[in-house]
């Protein structure tokens, strides 16, 4: 009994500090984007957004989302302590990363030198640098999945949740109290020093554990086949999951001008701290709804939808409340040209109402062994938001984008709850979670 506390307390303080880490790495990109905002102009803000989408989203292409395996993988071979396949994964791992990361570099390098870029149009500097921080995040990206999967759960999150960005805001914030003039080339640049700092202390912090990877001679890559197959299968729920926002960006720069895309960026950093709060409560629920999956309590299961349910609704209508009344002003804050995106505020706050109202489809799906309808769902949504974006995004700019987006998260989040009410008999919406209770209370009567 004792040894069982002491696992939950250590579980419990776990899921506290990952919280913290991921909530501070949210409040120093908001107060990088609050500095950006009220020091440079609209157009350069754009770039800049754009510039760091491009990093977040190539590095999955540059790692070919192998990090996406590590907890599949890596930790199966922990716990054989099969040390060669351990090393291995890491190793082939990192050989895809300074091959295809290598090769952006190369071209990158060669395009921004060339005589007919001497203008700098083809390959802009913001874009030139953001290439060149593809390889550098992807390694983060890759040793935190590996510490992660090896069991450092939390001292894995640090450097890429919450050091990144208090770094770059730290210096930025330097910057504009001596008043230097910045714009987006600048801030590339500072923006890819600082993750070659961020990740050389990130060696220092598992340079034992990943060292390993470049002693093994001879590798052991029989299983390398399943480890591209599992990058390949979770890459658009991947994009969807983590990497949304960066992913609308990039799509919206083909429809709006940068100067839009400064202030859609503000909109949806606003709207993401609701959003957060409803992922926070699906975290905090899911370990328990997982353990009452595996255990077939169905009964636990409800009752756990309910709450988490009802907790999530009061959530998201007090936030929307919030917004209505106060959120020109808040958008004000970062300038007064960006006050005009409070109807896509409106409507991006809309996702988080979309995601309680047909409850965790992702959850569901993961722990009754779905995954398999998680890519054909996510593939198709893709292709919908790229052509609503463009068709919608065309003739209503900001909002369009805003629209595009609810519809879309709207269509996955409705697909994924139809799968798992058809192959589970589970109805996790909002609606099934008061049908059930109705019934429960009829029937007892």
């Amino acid at each position: 009994m004792t040894e069982a506390r002491s696992e939950l307390t250590k579980l419990f303080s776990s899921s506290i500090m990952l919280v913290i880490i991921r909530v501070g790495g949210l409040v120093c990109g908001f107060l990088l984007m609050l500095l950006l905002a009220r020091s440079m102009e609209t157009e350069a803000v754009g770039q800049i957004i754009t510039g760091m989408s491009v990093v977040m989203l190539l590095s999955i292409l540059a790692t070919l989302n192998f990090d996406a395996g590590g907890l599949r993988f890596l930790s199966e071979y922990v716990v054989r302590e099969d040390e060669k396949k351990a090393a291995s994964y890491m190793l082939f791992g990192f050989k895809i990363l300074f091959t295809v990361g290598g090769l952006i570099t190369l071209l990158s390098l060669i395009v921004y030198f060339l005589p007919v870029n001497h203008e700098k149009q083809i390959l802009p500097p913001y874009i030139f640098y953001a290439l060149l921080s593809i390889m550098v995040f992807g390694w983060m990206r890759l040793s935190s999945s590996y510490m992660h999967a090896k069991g450092h759960v939390i001292v894995a999150q640090i450097p890429r949740s919450f050091l990144r960005q208090a770094v770059l805001l730290s210096v930025v914030a330097a910057l504009v109290y001596v008043k230097y003039p910045l714009d987006s080339e600048l801030v590339m640049r500072l923006f890819y020093l600082t993750l070659i700092i961020v990740a050389i202390y990130q060696y220092t912090l598992f340079r034992s554990d990943i060292s390993v990877a470049g002693k093994i001679i001879v590798p052991d890559n029989s299983d390398s086949k399943q480890w591209l197959e599992m990058g390949f299968y979770t890459l658009t729920p991947v994009l969807f999951l983590e990497f949304s926002i960066d992913m609308i960006i990039l799509l919206s720069t083909t429809v709006i001008s940068q100067a839009d895309i400064a202030v859609m960026a503000v909109v949806m950093r606003v709207a993401g701290f609701l959003q957060f709060g409803v992922t926070a409560i699906n975290m905090a629920v899911g370990p328990k709804i997982a353990s009452a999956l595996h255990k077939d309590e169905h009964d636990t299961v409800n009752h756990l939808l309910k709450i988490s349910g009802l907790l999530k609704l009061l959530l998201v209508f007090i936030g929307l409340l919030a917004f209505y009344l106060l959120g020109e002003w808040l958008l004000s804050v970062f300038g007064e040209q960006y006050a005009a995106g409070f109807s896509a505020l409106m409507v991006f706050a809309c996702l988080p109402l979309v995601i309680t109202i047909f409850g965790p489809g992702v959850l569901f799906l993961t722990v009754l062994d779905l995954k398999k309808y998680l890519n054909p769902v996510f593939i198709i949504s893709l292709l919908l938001l790229t052509l609503s974006i463009v068709f919608i995004g065309t003739r209503q700019g900001i909002v369009g984008v805003a629209i595009s987006t609810v519809f879309v998260w709207f269509g996955w989040n409705c697909a994924l709850y139809l799968v798992i009410k058809k192959k589970s008999g589970y109805d996790i919406s909002i609606f099934g979670l008061f049908k059930n209770a109705m019934l429960k209370r009829a029937a007892e009567s």
